[in-house]
């Protein structure tokens, strides 16, 4: 099989016929030559057995009259010698000899260009048999009833070997000729295999090649053949399988363009949407900046002591109320940003244990105002890292502040850092004992605007962009974010960050 595996289907068709033939032909051949060789074989012995009897019959009174005589008589003896001589025209005979009744030698004829002058004793070859150049026979000689002696007769085997010469040339010609008529044969009947797959293959090409689904196989049988026919079916499938891609392939093109079109139109609506947060939250933030200035100025009697309590109360209820209204169009332009990929990052060096020390100090305040602990564990050989200052804060104080604001009076909030020197990153942990999420919440937790608790009788507020913004950050810091939480036990939020991202400092 393997010698076939590169050849054409052509070039195989064409040589299994032409093997078949061959065979066909040569045990055709084998067996004739194989019946001829026994029935030659067979009739030159009945032929030596004939002549031998013959042989027997003529010298069978010189014998008998030589052997009754005491010893042997060689008037006898030269008369059936002389017999004898009448073989030499007969070139196929070797030896004759004759013997009387006790076995002993009566009379000969050697050929002349036999060397061996010697005549085997009876009862070697007590039946015909065939040597590598001889036919040796050996007969009883009998006169009137009586054993009076025996016959032993050789022959050549020139016409058994002259048969087999003329039988092994006439064998190759059949061969060669029956060769030659089965490649021309082969040639003609496999093109009613081989035409129609090499259409096929042909088509199968020129279509992977151009793309062109509309193209079809040749179909070279009508429909009355294709009921029996199994390469009239396969041309017949090949083509409906093309009709059902080229179908399939029209409908693809027609989704794909309406998928563009949505694609444009959904990118197109991003960018509007981009463009309207970026036009209202400056046009927010300019009287915010106002409101948060005026309202500070107040709460810190700049201008004056504030005479009335209520008033005073008032502009720090203003105050933070501005205060809390920009982190909002702060966090919502920032997770837009992000999104959309346009918030870029200022990488530089940052001391770790100190911007963690500043997230710590912001948070404990808030902490305390709802009677929350908060512990820390900062190890003493923190690493300088690379990230954008600002943004980190961001995340830290993010993942605090839901630590802080999901967890009940009295309960704790624990920050927990670790280098990673193996992998060179740094894991921050923040665990709180708050109200913690099962699996269906935390995926929930990281959809913008999603909030767990969601309706109008929540207990937090806020817009639900803490953790979706706090991810898009550590993804764009070419890192990555886990939550690992259990309803009323508490959550764990993990921060893995590389300490140095070759791809954020080369940008």
């Amino acid at each position: 099989m393997s010698i076939l595996a590169n050849t054409s289907i052509k070039n195989r068709l064409t040589l299994i016929i032409i093997t078949i033939s061959a065979i066909s032909v040569l045990l055709t051949v084998i067996s004739i030559v194989a019946y001829s060789y026994y029935n030659i074989k067979q009739e030159m012995i009945i032929d030596l057995d004939l002549n031998a009897k013959a042989i027997g019959e003529r010298n069978s009174a010189a014998i008998s009259l030589g052997t009754d005589t005491m010893g042997f008589d060689d008037t006898y003896s030269q008369q059936a010698a002389k017999s004898l001589r009448f073989f030499k025209t007969n070139k196929s005979i070797l030896k004759v000899c004759l013997y009387n009744a006790y076995k002993d030698e009566f009379a000969k004829y050697i050929a002349d260009n036999v060397s061996d002058k010697a005549c085997p004793k009876v009862g070697v070859y007590s039946v015909a048999a065939f040597t590598s150049k001889t036919l040796n026979l050996e007969r009883e000689i009998n006169y009137a009833g009586d054993n009076i002696g025996y016959i032993y007769i050789q022959t050549d085997k020139y016409k058994l070997d002259n048969f087999i010469a003329k039988t092994l040339t006439t064998a190759a010609i059949v061969m060669l000729v029956a060769l030659i008529a089965s490649y021309f044969l082969a040639l003609y009947l496999q093109r009613s295999i081989s035409n129609p797959i090499l259409g096929i293959v042909r088509t199968a090409d020129k279509v992977g090649a151009e793309r062109d689904y509309s193209l079809r196989a040749t179909q070279i049988y009508d429909d009355k053949q294709t009921h029996n026919n199994e390469l009239a079916k396969l041309i017949k499938s090949f083509n409906k399988m093309l009709s059902e891609i080229e179908s399939r392939e029209g409908e693809m093109v027609h989704k794909n363009v309406q998928l563009e079109e949505a694609k444009n139109m959904a990118e197109k609506a991003n960018e509007a949407k981009t463009q309207f947060l970026a036009n209202i939250s400056h046009e927010l933030r300019t009287p915010l900046n106002s409101i948060i200035g005026f309202s500070d100025i107040i709460c810190t009697e700049m201008l004056g002591p504030i005479e009335n309590d209520k008033y005073s109360e008032y502009a720090h209820n203003i105050n933070d109320s501005g205060v809390h209204l920009l982190e909002i169009i702060n966090d919502i332009l920032d997770i837009s940003k992000a999104e959309s990929g346009k918030l870029e990052l200022r990488i530089g060096k940052v001391v770790l244990s100190k911007a963690l020390d500043e997230c710590l100090n912001i948070i404990e305040r808030r902490a305390f105002d709802n009677n929350i602990k908060v512990t820390h564990n900062l190890p003493d050989n923190l690493p300088i890292i690379f990230v954008d200052r600002v943004r980190f804060k961001q995340i830290v104080l993010n993942i605090l502040s839901n630590a802080v604001k999901f967890t009940e009076p009295e309960g704790e909030v624990i920050l927990d850092v670790e280098h990673l020197e193996k992998d060179n990153q740094i894991r921050i942990d923040i665990t709180d004992t708050g109200i913690g999420m099962s699996e269906d919440d935390i995926d929930k937790a990281f959809q913008s605007f999603v909030q767990i608790d969601g309706g109008l009788n929540r207990r937090h507020e806020g817009t639900g962009l803490g953790l979706p913004l706090t991810k898009q950050l550590v993804k764009l810091h070419k890192g990555r974010i886990n939550v690992d939480s259990t309803p009323n036990k508490g959550t764990t939020v993990s921060v893995y960050l590389p300490v140095r991202s070759d791809e954020l400092v080369n940008e």
